[in-house]
């Protein structure tokens, strides 16, 4: 009577009410009653009565708020129509803890779809110990369903001790594991099912080994803490992960077969500091086929083990957490993947990199007894100085294919080297803000050059030429005007087809445009250096002064050319500015202009036609009685403070009707109270005409104390027009920065002086570098005090070339570019 007046017990099923809501019967839920945690205590549960075989139980916080568990160990089965424990959208952790030595401790009987149902924080801790199973599922449509965060725990120790399934004849269709759920494994034995079910997240925790011998399929991460999970087949078996993989410090995935083929594809990255392993069993074979990053520790080169990049992230990071470099046999990158290195490898005697899709080397280097195939259509992006000798240096059978695409986008300098195919099909791609040298002849035939950075210097140093020829079906594209070929390039015309010559100089890109009548191989090079010779070209009476274009072919044609100008080529006026023709050195002899210019002052082009042609020069002209003024090309101008007062170098490559440069000085203090603060302080007399490089100085005394000053040129035509160079400052007070000066003069042969300035007592190194990084020499090695120093370089007995000079002194580094040519 005390029990009926407590609760009740309803024995019929349902009843709709009138405002048509319907109520469950037969639903038993925990609360808590008997404040103790077992199942069996029946004031525990919402009907005051043990839950049998006809009843559905919820463990949710509809009477118990909260986190709490309940606990099963009962002497004989406990058999209910279904379980559910937790409940969509539930923050808190609701536990079951099934225990003890009675076989089928639980029974799910009759429950269909949600037999056994683990919701949001709904946890099953099966800790039987009977041998067999602690939990069962009671028919064949009976299905252990698990969402959200649901997790069951197999947490028994026992062998035998199985987990939620029938007594047999399991299959897959009797789970339904949500990809946010969790199966964790606790146990010293492997927790399998009967059937191949597809897992959420699968959690491996124990020290010891398990085994994986069949197909397994998760569809979350799979998450080993500790201990070896093998992965083994004496068939054909895969284990598919479709989200991350993580080894924990110490554990280990690895394949053990030996005799079948094993498959583990990975979808996600692979983490952790513990190591992704290769087959070690004898005959077997381990494929990894991994669609993410990996930065786990690696030992991929024991037994048949291959590692292929497919799939998920189409671009991911191989940086693996090695101390030393890996050694790795096949490995492979798939089409439309990139792959970034973190660290060099090796590939194994007999072993193949193979790369069907991207390979970012960045500075890193593949070597080792192996071989690597760089196949058509495949683009390998090198970042060594070496550029791709740089990046590739496995002994092997090599292979490296012409359709391929070749990246240079060092931080450094760079040269192709001989690696790089003679005749590219594919494309070659300049992306490197400091430049590529080619190293040897090269032709694209068929492919693309693009010149997206930096540009492709083909005139290494004088003499040494490196031809880049480019074929008729070749094509070029060029973004920005920080990228172009500087030196000759060799382009196939034909006859009536005009194309544009990507050509430059150091910082200056002047593309010219060629169209020939008589179709054939035609080189151009641009020179930043004044035209020499006689003025012969009618209705001409001045050329450049800053650039000439050099055109060589072997069949008199008539040519057509544009050409290109800048803002330092000081064209002002767009009606009188032709083109004009010569033999350089020697004679100017005629010029063309045919049409309209395109642009203004700052940019265009001028286009004139020449017949009967066999090579020659071009240039700038001015008409007759135009106001084009084509300056004085300035090579260096530096400002160096000393305790004589502020010294001013400049030089000139060549000079034409030069009056003179006069000095102006503008002085910080003083910007505000006179016209920009520019006064002129001194005049130095020019050379006229000149075809020689020519080295000016001043000394500027003056005493303006602790102050920044600033310096430029006024250079003088004898005509009276002028224009003004770049600006140089310096700060009046010694020690105050540290600095490395260009150097003086530059290019140079064979001595040049280098100056330096650091604010404070230190260890100072001064260094001159190769092209390539090598140490050429030590002009500076010790302690030094602050103030300005400089130091004579002598190369009488190095090869014309780029050199670089580097100051470092307390943490701080800087580099100028040396020129010598001899």
């Amino acid at each position: 009577m005390e029990g009926i007046m407590k609760k009740s017990r309803f024995l019929f099923s349902t009843i709709l009410l009138f405002n048509f809501t319907v109520i469950t019967f037969g639903q038993i839920k925990w609360d808590g009653g008997a404040s103790t945690t077992s199942w069996t205590d029946a004031a525990n549960w919402s009907g005051n009565a043990v839950p049998t075989d006809a009843d559905s139980i919820i463990l949710d916080n509809t009477y118990v708020s909260g986190n709490y568990s309940v606990n099963l160990a009962p002497e004989s089965s406990q058999t209910v129509k279904s379980l559910q424990i937790g409940y969509t959208g539930n923050v808190n952790t609701i536990t079951l803890i099934v225990s003890g030595p009675t076989t089928n401790a639980l029974i799910l009987d009759g429950g269909g779809a949600s037999a056994l149902y683990l919701a949001d924080g709904g946890v099953l801790s099966n800790q039987s110990t009977s041998g067999t199973r602690g939990i069962k599922l009671g028919k064949a449509s009976d299905v252990f369903k698990m969402s959200g965060t649901g997790k069951y725990s197999h947490v028994t120790t026992t062998s035998g001790s199985g987990i939620p399934e029938l007594t047999s004849g399991t299959t897959s269709s009797n789970y339904n594991f949500e990809s946010t759920s969790f199966f964790e494994n606790l146990s010293g034995n492997a927790a399998s099912f009967d059937a191949t079910p597809i897992y959420g997240n699968y959690i491996l925790n124990h020290t010891s080994t398990n085994t994986i011998n069949n197909n397994l399929s998760i569809a979350g991460n799979l998450e080993i803490y500790s201990g070896i999970l093998n992965v083994t087949s004496s068939g054909t078996d895969t284990l598919s992960v479709s989200g991350n993989v993580l080894i924990g410090d110490g554990a280990t995935l690895q394949g053990t077969s030996t005799t079948g083929r094993v498959t583990v594809n990975i979808i996600g990255n692979v983490t952790g500091t513990g190591t992704l392993k290769g087959n070690v069993g004898s005959g077997g074979t381990t494929n990894y086929t991994i669609g993410g990053n990996i930065t786990s520790l690696i030992s991929l080169n024991t037994g048949n083990t291959s590692l292929t990049f497919e799939g998920g992230n189409p671009s991911v990071n191989f940086t693996a957490a090695n101390s030393s470099i890996p050694t790795l046999n096949e490995i492979t990158i798939g089409t439309n993947k990139t792959v970034t290195l973190g660290d060099s490898i090796y590939v194994a005697s007999g072993k193949h990199f193979t790369v069907n899709g991207t390979l970012d080397c960045g500075v890193n280097r593949i070597s080792g007894a192996g071989a690597f195939i760089l196949n058509a259509n495949a683009t390998i992006k090198c970042g060594h100085a070496s550029g791709v000798f740089g990046n590739i240096a496995t002994l092997g059978s090599n292979s490296l294919s012409a359709g391929a695409n070749y990246v240079f986008n060092g931080l450094v300098q760079q040269a192709t080297s001989a690696l790089l195919p003679d005749n590219i099909t594919g494309a070659l791609t300049i992306d490197n803000a400091l430049g590529v040298f080619l190293s040897s002849d090269r032709t694209i035939s068929t492919g693309t050059l693009n010149l997206l950075n930096g540009v492709l210097k083909t005139r290494i140093a004088e003499p040494t030429v490196n031809n880049l020829t480019i074929g008729l079906s070749a094509t070029i594209n060029v973004t920005g005007e920080t990228s172009f070929i500087d030196g000759p390039v060799i382009m196939i015309l034909q006859s009536g087809n005009g194309r544009i010559f990507p050509i430059g100089k150091g910082s200056a890109y002047r593309p010219i445009s060629l169209n020939f009548s008589v179709g054939q191989d035609v080189t151009a090079e641009m020179f930043n250096t004044a035209p020499t010779g006689g003025l012969a070209s009618s209705g001409v009476d001045k050329i450049s002064e800053v650039r000439y274009f050099s055109v060589s072919n072997g069949t008199s044609t008539n040519i057509t050319v544009s050409l290109p100008w800048g803002e330092d080529d000081n064209v002002t006026d767009l009606t009188n500015i032709t083109a004009v023709y010569g033999i350089n050195s020697i004679t100017w002899s005629g010029n063309s202009r045919s049409g309209s210019t395109t642009g203004n002052s700052s940019a265009g082009t001028v286009t004139g036609t020449f017949n009967n042609i066999i090579g020659g020069d071009f240039t700038l002209g001015n008409i007759s009685g135009g106001s084009n003024s084509l300056p004085v090309e300035l090579t260096a101008f530096t400002a160096f403070a000393g305790k004589g007062g502020v010294e001013l170098n400049w030089s000139t490559a060549t000079e034409v009707n030069n009056y003179g440069f006069e000095i102006e000085r503008q002085i910080l203090k003083q910007v505000q109270n006179d016209s920009n603060g520019w006064q002129k302080i001194g005049f130095v007399q020019g050379h006229g005409n000149s075809n020689s490089p020519k080295d000016y100085s001043f000394i500027d005394q003056g005493k303006v104390a602790e102050r920044s000053r600033s310096y430029r040129l006024k250079q003088l035509d004898a005509d009276g027009s002028f224009h003004y160079s770049d600006v140089v400052s310096v700060n009046n007070a010694l020690g105050k920065s540290f600095k490395l000066f260009a150097p003086y003069p530059n290019p140079f042969n064979p001595n040049t002086t280098i100056k330096f300035s650091i604010p404070a007592a230190s260890n100072v190194s001064l260094k001159i570098y190769d092209i390539i990084g090598n140490e050429i020499a030590n002009l500076v090695n010790g302690r030094k005090d602050a103030g300005e120093y400089e130091v004579d370089f002598n190369a009488k007995n190095l090869p014309s070339g780029i050199y670089f000079s580097t100051l470092r002194s307390n943490g701080n580094t800087q580099t100028q570019k040396l020129i010598l040519m001899k």
